[in-house]
């Protein structure tokens, strides 16, 4: 039974950690492409606005604000 506990916590501890290891490159992975996506959208010569579900606005572009003359 022990030989069992001790295989089965072995076992545990290599999903976690490829599991953490799987998130950590996910997460890595986003941060670049959203870093990319804003680099984009904050030098396009167009506008660019983005809203949530509720229609709130969560992203506008410095093209967007010379275009309705916020800047």
């Amino acid at each position: 039974r022990s030989a069992s506990v001790a295989s089965a916590r072995r076992n545990l501890e290599q999903r976690v950690e490829e599991r953490t290891e799987a998130l950590s490159t996910a997460l890595a992975r986003l941060a670049a492409s959203e870093a990319q996506f804003r680099n984009v959208a904050s030098t396009a010569p167009v506008a660019i606005v983005i809203a949530d579900d509720s229609g709130r606005i969560q992203f506008v572009n410095a093209a967007t604000e010379t275009m309705f003359g916020y800047r």
